[in-house]
């Protein structure tokens, strides 16, 4: 257990939660402003997600009518272990767009995450491709986010985005349907 000068790090977050001010805690407990701003910035580092360089992430996104009530379910490894599953209703949107969607958001997932190599699972064939420069971006509501994605993309050192069958994305596909039913 950390401490500062003697004191555990949770009982000095136990008193500002008390609601003791900042001089009531240095003058009763000889401690200085520098000793509680180093308290918290101990306790935040622990709440902050750890480092995961290498991810594979699965992606989609549903529409309910199309536009409709839309979602998308995200599911993110780390080797064979899932770290976490997403489930976000977006509103309402096209197919396509909820698709996209799902993209930026594992995008921003992985960045948080500090992550440098990065593969992603898709079942739409429409946005793999767009994403991989074999299909043009005709549609101007998906280029505003076709260009978001890119601009995440770049900032990974290895990116992969690859197509795969809706069968080998169950998971995801149940997550994003669940979200545009607002469940």
């Amino acid at each position: 257990m950390k401490e500062i000068k003697g004191f555990p790090i949770y009982q000095i977050l136990d008193w500002l939660g008390e609601g003791k001010t900042y001089d009531e805690i240095t003058k009763a407990y000889s401690l200085t402003a520098q000793d509680i701003l180093s308290a918290i910035k101990y306790a935040a580092s622990s709440l902050r997600p750890k480092r995961v360089p290498n991810l594979t992430i699965y992606i989609d996104g549903s529409s309910c009518g199309n536009p409709g009530p839309s979602g998308v379910g995200i599911i993110i490894h780390n080797g064979k272990k899932v770290i976490e599953r997403l489930s976000s209703y977006i509103g309402k949107a096209t197919n396509n767009i909820s698709e996209y969607k799902a993209l930026i958001l594992a995008l921003q997932y992985a960045k948080r995450l500090e992550s440098e190599s990065l593969t992603i699972f898709s079942d739409s064939k429409l946005m793999v491709n767009q994403i991989n420069g074999r299909y043009m971006v005709k549609n101007k509501a998906l280029k505003r986010f076709y260009n978001e994605a890119k601009q995440l993309i770049n900032e990974f050192s290895e990116f992969t985005l690859r197509y795969i069958p809706r069968e080998h994305n169950k998971e995801a596909n149940r997550l994003a349907n669940q979200a545009s039913l607002g469940k």
